[in-house]
């Protein structure tokens, strides 16, 4: 009778230890698969560009700047304190741009004109720069919510540029010139060439003078604010002015 018992009481363990060890295996699976699905939603995207990061591209590069609008609306905490500097860094940035670009054009060149006649005269000008062709690099500035600052740098320029000399007597000129500047992506100074005729009221007379000109350009590619020193030669073309060098040194946005 107690052997019975005890056989009865040994297969009564025998199947709760197998009930226990099958419930500990089935319930590890699903914690191992859930790991797994952990494991994979939390690898991380592909990178991006970081925001608050100047990006220098080549020119023909993809990467195209984006609206902060739309990540506006994706991202609640946009509309927070969290944000809020990078806004207003945004919008001061403009600013900044909008006055600069008024300084350039009030702001004149000074420089001085030699001639045999007047040894050395001093001269001042207000160059009108319009850049124009291709894009030969951009910077793009990426933000979180704000949207992308993007520079584009054009080699190319028109210069309408209105001048006076001061020599024995004041001289008022026109120039309408056409120029370039060979820049590297990134370097802190380039060359410039320019050729264009000039209007110039001398000894009241209207002279039609041929104005080359050679200078260097200062300022890190491909950022606005560059400073500019150049060498201009004037050749009489049509009128009774004699040949004059001016050379001068001036700020511009570009």
């Amino acid at each position: 009778m107690l052997t019975e018992h005890a056989s009865a009481n040994s297969r009564i363990a025998r199947r709760l230890s197998a009930t226990l060890l099958l419930g500990g295996v089935s319930t590890f699976a699903p914690h191992a698969a859930c790991q797994e699905a952990m494991h994979v939603t939390e690898r991380r995207p592909p990178r991006q560009p970081p925001a608050n990061a100047a990006l220098l591209l080549r020119a023909g590069d993809t990467l195209t700047p984006l609206d902060g609008r739309a990540r506006f609306a994706a991202d609640p905490e946009c509309g927070t304190m969290k944000y809020f500097g990078e806004g207003m860094a945004a919008g001061m940035a403009a600013l900044y741009s909008a006055a600069f670009r008024g300084l350039d054009l009030l702001v004149p060149d000074i420089g001085t004109v030699y001639t045999k006649r007047n040894a050395l005269a001093p001269a001042l000008s207000w160059p009108v720069i319009i850049p124009f062709g291709p894009v030969s690099a951009r910077e793009i500035t990426r933000h979180h919510c704000a949207d992308d600052d993007v520079v584009e740098f054009q080699s190319m320029r028109l210069v309408p540029e209105f001048g006076v000399s001061f020599g024995n007597e004041t001289s008022p000129w026109l120039r309408l010139g056409y120029g370039t500047v060979l820049q590297a992506r990134g370097s802190k100074f380039g060359l410039l060439a320019g050729i264009g005729p000039t209007f110039a009221l001398r000894d009241a007379h209207l002279a039609t003078l041929l104005s080359p000109e050679l200078g260097l350009h200062f300022g890190t590619c491909c950022r606005p604010l560059f400073l500019t020193l150049l060498a201009r030669y004037e050749h009489m073309l049509f009128g009774e002015a004699p040949a004059s060098i001016l050379f001068k040194l001036g700020f511009s946005y570009w």
